[in-house]
């Protein structure tokens, strides 16, 4: 932080976090400032056809009650994130119950089916992603002011 209270950085804003005693609310919020563009970057990374391939198979798979796996529509329909989830104030950003599954599978590969990665390098682009960093940036430097001049 320099001398004008404003944040620099990733440090920065961790420093200005533990400088400033946060409680969960405000964690939480920091969180969500970046987790809302965050698991939009996430469906837009889904929904990219890096490989014409896999268009086919980015499917969602159900299992029926004879036991049997069906499509039921595309993998970016199952991006979520719990906002305030933990007790720190984070939040889970991934795949609901069933899309998991047929993610790993595409990111993985299994033996009849080559690994894409494409989980890796979505998250990977998110983390730096300055958008996301700003926003969360932008959110701790609100709450500064906020505590600064009350």
């Amino acid at each position: 932080m320099d001398v004008d209270g404003d944040v620099e950085g990733f440090e920065g804003m961790l420093e200005a976090i533990d400088d400033f005693a946060f409680n969960r609310e405000e964690r939480s919020m920091v969180v969500e400032a970046g987790a809302k563009l965050a698991a939009k970057a996430l469906e837009e990374k889904t929904r990219e056809k890096e490989n014409p391939e896999l268009d086919k198979i980015v499917m969602n798979f159900k299992k029926s009650k004879g036991g049997y796996y069906v499509y039921d529509g595309h993998l970016y329909e199952g991006v979520t994130h719990k906002p305030n989830q933990y007790l720190d104030g984070g939040t889970d950003l991934g795949f609901q119950k069933g899309y998991v599954t047929v993610a790993h599978w595409l990111n993985d590969g299994t033996y009849r089916q080559p690994a894409t990665y494409f989980l890796d390098k979505a998250f990977k682009e998110i983390q730096d992603d300055e958008k996301i960093m700003n926003a969360q940036k932008s959110m701790v430097e609100k709450i500064i002011d906020a505590k600064t001049n009350n």
